[in-house]
Order: C-alpha cells, then sequence, then structure tokens
C-alpha cells in the first residue's frame, strides 16, 4: 500500500493559494486516509510482535535504517 502522504506531497500545488499558510493544503478525505493508514501500520506492527516477534524484530529493524534522522517520539505527559 502506498503512503497516503507520499499521495498528497505528490499532488499538484493550488496555483491560488500556494504557499499561503493560511490555507489547509490536506483535506478531511485525506487526513482520514493517512490516519488509517497509520492505524493500520500500527495494528500490523503490534500483531507481528505477538504472533511473530522475529519477523516483528526485522521489520523494526528495517523502519530505524529509514528513520535514523528523524526525532525520537514525544514522551507522553501525564494527566
Amino acid at each position: 500500500m502506498r503512503n497516503p502522504v507520499k499521495d498528497v506531497h505528490a499532488g499538484k500545488l493550488c496555483p491560488t493559494c500556494a504557499g499561503n499558510s493560511e490555507y489547509s493544503h490536506i483535506r478531511q478525505q485525506e487526513m482520514k486516509r493517512i490516519m488509517q493508514n497509520a492505524v493500520n501500520q500500527m495494528y500490523r506492527l503490534l500483531s507481528l510482535k505477538e504472533n511473530d516477534p522475529a519477523e516483528y524484530e526485522a521489520m523494526i529493524e528495517l523502519g530505524s535504517k529509514y528513520t535514523a534522522r528523524v526525532d525520537d517520539p514525544a514522551k507522553p505527559t501525564s494527566g
């Protein structure tokens, strides 16, 4: 499955509002696809962790190669 964020990023720029941060650049339908993709990927990883730990570790190792320059996740704040 192609990453829907890449689909949005690859789309054409709006000639009227391009570069204007006042306007949303992601429509509700696109945001729903992005969030559903994130949920699906998380479910897939958690299922692998439980049912196929070796494959899970392989996926985590592969993913770390693509995220080496990405900030670590923010720690959740309590309460």
